[in-house]
């Protein structure tokens, strides 16, 4: 289990935090392999709510239960932003370029996320995607 310890004192954490946020967010994107349902579920909180591109507002059991059926991706990140909100939650942004077959860089969507430290581990509480052309 991965988990962090709020210490706002010690600017090592603050980058520990971050790199723990792109990994989870890496997790749950499914990038290069398939996350099972239960990794899925202490990922995400019981009040998750997602915007997605399509303009579907998925909850927590919907999104799993997509999620299934989803295959692994390949994708970019770039500018990767961690904001702390609150001491026990931080707002996580970033572009999200999907990789083609052959290595050329598609279409990207702008992606935002909320994420909670519960004491025990931190879960993803919204997530936005935007597509840009």
């Amino acid at each position: 289990m991965i988990s962090w310890q709020n210490d706002k004192l010690d600017p090592m954490m603050s980058s520990k935090r971050d790199d723990l946020l792109f990994e989870l967010e890496q997790r749950l994107a499914q990038v290069g392999r398939r996350l099972s349902a239960e990794d899925a579920g202490s990922l995400i909180a019981e009040d998750f709510v997602e915007f997605g591109a399509s303009g579907k507002v998925w909850s927590k059991a919907e999104i799993i239960s997509a999620m299934s059926e989803w295959m692994p991706i390949e994708r970019m990140v770039e500018n990767f932003s961690v904001r702390e909100v609150s001491a026990s939650v931080c707002l996580v942004t970033y572009k999200s370029i999907r990789a083609t077959k052959d290595r050329q860089a598609s279409p990207f969507s702008l992606r935002s996320s909320i994420w909670r430290y519960t004491g025990e581990r931190w879960q993803i509480v919204f997530h936005q995607g935007t597509n840009v052309q």
